[in-house]
């Protein structure tokens, strides 16, 4: 009796086994069944740089993946984003400069939005491995691309040397695009269109750099083709140009006076105000030299002690550092606005013995980064 009762009670407990692990895969399979995807796929957005955005369906995770198809490529990956979480019914856009630098093709443009109600593998690199995975939804979107931005123009380089050190200084002309560059010594980088030059180290032997028009719209517009020069040795190889050019080295001075202000230059674009002398208004902001811009970081100690002509100064925002006595014993300087940052800092007697009606208005920052540049000041 007892061993019928036992075979009973196992053939129960297989029973509900098989029940329980039947009904966990039914709820699995109906969970990825119902999982709604993502939709408004396209290929723009309200971001000034050119974007990508959705809207996406079920809470969950979402991967996008940037396919290209034309003459020369085949299901080429241009990139794909990191597995992240979102909420139901989100809208959300993204930037990358890496698929953005390398829209460089004439077809095809394919948006592959996946969703997942799991955590979606990183190793997950090409459409076909999402597809085998069943936990996964995935919709697309298409663009046709049949045209390029415009080519960049007068393009130049010259060998120069900063703090001892050689760089090939390449310019071109202000479009209104972004523009991406590459070098031998100089991995791939965008720079918007504000940005009109670039100074990329100078390999031992040949050089390579290649100078692209960045396209301002994935939805019309691929990038343009490269330009490229071929450097050795300081001089020109190659380049598609019909006019001849030269590479000429030219010393680049590390001081250089402008308007009674001087600067000294540094090799990451950066400079340092270390005299005032002869103006009555000056303004501490960035200076240019060969189409370079160099932000103004600091002013050095002294560096316009008992100056007797400033009445007007102006820093800007670039500025992380007043040294001690940098307009100590100015006596008609009465008008000084700074526009601070969170990183500034103001050295002792900086503005010490100044006209003894004097105003100095701090913009930038507020409440205790302001107290305690104020307490600064009267050091």
């Amino acid at each position: 009796m007892k061993k019928v009762l036992k075979r009973s009670l196992l053939a129960v407990a297989l029973m509900l086994s098989i029940l329980v692990t039947s009904g966990q895969s039914s709820i699995v399979a109906s969970a990825a069944d119902t999982f709604r995807p993502a939709t408004n796929l396209a290929f723009t957005s309200a971001y000034e740089f050119p974007s990508f955005s959705l809207k996406t369906g079920s809470a969950g995770y979402y991967r996008v993946l940037i396919e290209c198809t034309g003459s020369s490529v085949k299901n080429k990956v241009l990139g794909i984003t990191s597995s992240i979480q979102y909420t139901a019914d989100t809208n959300f856009a993204f930037t990358s400069t890496d698929i953005t630098y390398y829209y460089d093709y004439i077809g095809k443009y394919t948006m592959y939005a996946i969703g997942s109600p799991n955590k979606i593998p990183q190793s997950y690199k090409k459409i076909d491995d999402f597809k085998k995975d069943s936990s996964c939804t995935i919709v697309s979107e298409s663009v046709d691309i049949k045209s390029r931005v415009p080519a960049p123009k007068n393009v130049q380089a010259k060998l120069v040397t900063k703090n001892n050190k050689k760089y090939y200084r390449v310019t071109w002309d202000k479009d209104g695009y972004s523009h991406g560059i590459a070098g031998t010594l100089y991995s791939n980088s965008v720079f918007n269109s504000e940005v009109t030059s670039v100074d990329i180290p100078a390999a031992e032997g040949t050089n390579k750099i290649s100078v692209k028009t960045i396209t301002d719209s994935h939805e019309l517009r691929a990038n343009s083709l490269p330009f490229s020069i071929t450097l050795e040795n300081g001089t020109e190889k190659e380049a598609p140009v019909t006019v001849e050019k030269k590479i000429v080295e030219t010393k680049l001075p590390e001081v250089i006076t402008v308007n009674g202000i001087t600067y000294k230059l540094g090799a990451d674009n950066t400079a340092t105000v270390t005299a005032i002398t002869g103006v009555k208004n000056a303004t501490i902001d960035q200076i240019t030299l060969d189409g370079v811009t160099y932000r103004v970081t600091s002013i050095a100690p002294s560096a316009c002690e008992g100056n007797r002509k400033i009445k007007n100064l102006s820093i800007a925002s670039s500025v992380e550092k007043i040294d001690s006595k940098a307009f100590f014993n100015c006596k008609k300087l009465k008008e000084i606005k700074i526009k601070a940052n969170k990183e500034l800092t103001i050295g002792d007697s900086a503005f010490k013995k100044i006209n003894k009606k004097a105003t100095i208005k701090i913009s930038g920052v507020k409440g205790k980064a302001k107290k305690k540049l104020l307490k600064e000041i009267k050091k």
